[in-house]
């Protein structure tokens, strides 16, 4: 598991995804995306980092561990990431279906990324 290579790749996903809320922003208007769509962003992407950092510190002290780090990163994320959302829900009442939609679309966005990057190092083990 090279940690430079998968934040690299981290990084254009950040600028991908972030260049798609700019044209989505730009197209649909406010309605479509919550006004704290950037806050939502910031928070998955720093989310991120830490799963990727917590998986690579597991990932040096061998196979098993790599499996229950890579697990207990998803549960911090998730259980950090219910944790923020209900604060924003209570901190920014009104549109509350719209803040509720874009935070699930940018952690599903999120989650596919960090699950491709750890079946790409699975086969990359299984060929070694």
């Amino acid at each position: 598991m090279n940690l430079i290579r998968i934040l690299v790749r981290f990084a254009l996903f950040l600028a991908l995804l972030a260049l798609l809320i700019l044209l989505l922003n730009f197209l649909l208007g406010p309605p479509w995306l919550h006004a704290q769509i950037w806050s939502i962003f910031a928070f998955n992407a720093v989310l991120g980092i830490v799963y990727f950092l917590v998986s690579h510190f597991f990932y040096k002290k061998g196979d098993e561990a790599f499996v229950l780090g890579s697990m207990l990163a998803m549960t911090i994320r998730l259980l950090g990431s219910g944790a923020f959302a209900g604060i924003m829900l209570f901190k920014n009442p009104g549109n509350e279906a719209w803040l509720v939609a874009d935070f699930l679309l940018l952690y599903l966005f999120f989650t596919v990324f960090e699950i491709t990057a750890i079946i790409s190092n699975l086969r990359a083990q299984k060929n070694k």
